[in-house]
């Protein structure tokens, strides 16, 4: 008797504190945890449960449902009619695009008919219990987790983190299950019946680009939430978010990475990664645009890469700083994980440390031209009061870091600009060849950064190019007046024809082993007297000062009109615009209204902008061995920049504050000529 009644108190202390613990652990959602102590028995589930309710504090998530107004309902129904119609007549994977684009001309006239406003979401005011959600949550993943073919073999942490959560992105989306997502888009119905990862992400890129080209882009029609998947205005977030959330209810186990920044350009970028437990590894993808596996899916080397996780990361800054201690806003995240190691090489670095501050925390920041104070915070480290140091765990290679702390919100430096470099296995670190010593100079500047390899390869495809003239429209008979021997350059420059004569068509013919017509701007230029229907010609690039007669002869020329074109300056290969040019045509043809003597033509490669334009105010920066300080402004009268009296033998930033984006330091060598970090010094 003893023995039971001792039995019989050890049960009912054990109830007590499983009481207590609920209590504690429930954060005002104890129905969820007595569901599944009472009503469905789990043990797994329980974790699963105290794990999304112990981490929910750090994403707010609505909990009200977004109705899809009537009118975007509809257009939702006869995008998704039109898509199956074709599936069922082509197949997924064979929808001809013609149809598709023939489809998209229809659906904006039904779009500009029927949006008479810009109407989006309607939020409809309901009850929603977030624990009845929960409970759904849980147990819908749960059932895909061991139904997936994909999913079976992956640990219970991989399952909390890439299945079961209810976002994939702190702070966004909307609270969907996954049967919800499901019943959202039928269109994606027998995702999970693909036979291996790649198809399964591969349709589902096919069938969201489809639905996308259907209607085109719809600028301010265009709607979020589910409704952003209908339409070419996309954004990586949300191709990200549900790319993730989608493959995830079809059984895949995916999350979401991004970066803050990459090496040459400042662009902030989310994907895609999904476990592959055949190959047991975490691949990254764009969700519309590349394929697990696919190992240059991200285009350019970036820097560090996060992995935004539904569980706090105590490893974060967010977590290791001190009271009151600045954090840049994109680090100062609880949900996120540096997982730069899963993509390209990641080595330890230490560096002294012997500034006096109150922080725990110091950084490797890399360059950004839309950084505060131009400097990007990358991955950080804990500094070690009693050794004077600094370890960072997670550095890459080949990439300028400027080791700073922070003073307030202000980057502090305590050491040299350097970058990491490995040569037969040995990764040794490197300092610019700056030194600072030097009288002050002069500095005659074209760029703000590099020409692109990519745009130096598409001018050289254009090495060949013809020039004809006839008074044949077919140009069955023509005459060639010029032939391109060098590649066109990014700034606009003069050739002359070697034979000229009376023509009414004038033809720009590219070579037959590459014909596109990548050509920014083209002016058919004549003699200034004789012809009526001309226009003013644009004067040729003027690079340096003793150039600048050039003015005076380019206005003997002027450019000619097209007969059949009434609006010449709206056509990309007349536009005047560097990033625009007529690459998908065979050839441009200058049709005149009677034949005329056409002399020359003035011509430039398509190119990115990162020239010095005319009449743009620039701004000239160098870095004093703490911070990036103003040595020069002024405004561009030509294609170069002339600054007097700046400091020698430093690292230099040029800043186009009119327009434009990219932008990267560089030195000067003892001849004046520009030298970028990326890639004259740093492959």
């Amino acid at each position: 008797m003893k023995a039971i009644a001792l039995g019989g108190l050890i049960i009912l202390l054990f109830i007590a504190e499983l009481f207590s613990y609920i209590e504690i652990r429930s954060h005002g959602h104890a129905k969820v945890l007595h569901h599944y102590l009472f009503k469905d028995f789990n043990l797994k589930k329980i974790e699963c449960a105290c794990f999304l309710i112990d981490n929910m504090c750090y994403h707010h998530v609505t909990g009200i449902d977004d109705n899809i107004s009537a009118i975007r309902k509809n257009l939702k129904n006869r995008t998704d009619s039109i898509y199956n119609f074709y599936k069922k007549k082509y197949g997924w994977e064979l929808i001809p695009i013609k149809k598709i684009l023939e489809e998209r001309k229809k659906s904006q006239i039904w779009i500009e008919n029927n949006f008479k406003d810009k109407i989006g979401y309607r939020k409809r005011e309901q009850f929603f219990s977030y624990d009845e959600f929960l409970i759904r949550q849980i147990d819908e993943a749960f059932e895909i987790w061991h139904n997936s073919p994909f999913a079976k073999e992956i640990s219970f942490k991989e399952f909390e983190e890439s299945m079961l959560p209810y976002c994939c992105i702190p702070a966004y989306g909307r609270l969907q299950s996954p049967k919800q997502l499901q019943a959202l888009m039928p269109v994606l119905k027998g995702l999970d019946k693909e036979t291996d990862l790649k198809s399964i992400v591969h349709r589902y890129h096919k069938t969201i680009s489809d639905l996308r080209d259907i209607n085109g882009t719809m600028g301010e029609k265009a709607a979020k939430g589910i409704m952003s998947l209908y339409s070419r205005d996309e954004n990586c977030l949300d191709i990200a978010h549900y790319g993730c959330m989608l493959l995830r209810a079809y059984g895949v186990p995916t999350v979401v990475d991004h970066v803050v920044g990459f090496r040459q350009l400042p662009d902030r970028h989310y994907f895609c990664c999904l476990y592959n437990t055949e190959k047991k590894e975490w691949q990254g993808f764009n969700a519309e645009g590349s394929l697990p596996g696919d190992s240059d899916f991200l285009g350019t080397p970036t820097l560090n890469i996060y992995r935004d996780t539904y569980a706090a990361q105590k490893e974060t800054p967010y977590f290791l700083r001190n009271k009151n201690e600045y954090v840049p806003g994109y680090l100062n995240q609880p949900c996120m994980k540096d997982v730069s190691e899963l993509y390209m090489p990641v080595c330890k670095v230490t560096l002294p440390f012997h500034n006096k501050t109150d922080n725990r925390l110091a950084y490797l920041a890399a360059f950004s031209s839309n950084a505060e104070e131009g400097l990007l915070a990358t991955t950080w480290g804990v500094i070690d009061k009693k050794s004077n140091e600094v370890t960072f765990n997670k550095a890459l290679l080949d990439v300028l870091y400027f080791p700073v702390y922070y003073e307030g919100n202000h980057a502090a430096s305590f050491g040299k600009p350097f970058y990491l470099h490995k040569n037969k296995g040995q990764i040794s670190r490197h300092y610019l060849p700056i030194n600072g010593n030097g009288q002050d100079k002069s500095a005659m500047l074209l760029r703000k950064y590099p020409l692109k390899q990519s745009m130096q390869e598409q001018a050289e495809k254009m090495i060949g190019t013809v020039f004809l003239g006839s008074n044949d429209s077919t140009f069955a008979k023509a005459d060639t007046l010029l032939v391109l021997k060098t590649a066109p350059t990014q700034y606009l420059e003069e050739y002359r024809f070697s034979r000229t004569g009376n023509y009414k068509y004038y033809r720009l013919q590219p070579p037959k082993d590459y014909p596109h017509s990548t050509i920014s701007h083209l002016e058919w230029l004549a003699k200034r007297s004789g012809y009526n229907d001309v226009l003013p010609s644009t004067r040729t690039a003027i690079t340096s000062p003793r150039q600048r007669g050039k003015v005076t002869t380019d206005a003997c020329f002027v450019k000619m009109r097209d007969a059949k074109i009434k609006e010449m300056e709206k056509q990309p290969q007349y536009d005047g615009n560097p990033l625009t040019s007529a690459g998908g045509r065979k050839n441009i043809t200058l049709t005149l209204k009677s034949p005329q003597r056409v002399e020359a033509v003035r011509l430039m490669a398509v190119h990115e902008n990162n020239v010095i334009n005319a009449g743009d105010q620039y701004q000239l920066y160098f870095w004093d061995g703490s911070e990036w300080t103003l040595c020069g402004e002024q405004t561009a009268e030509y294609e170069y920049l002339l600054f007097n009296n700046i400091p020698a033998n430093r690292l230099y930033w040029l800043r186009d504050i009119t327009e434009g984006q990219e932008e990267l330091p560089f030195f000067l060598t003892s001849y004046g000529q520009q030298r970028f970090i990326y890639p004259d010094i740093i492959k």
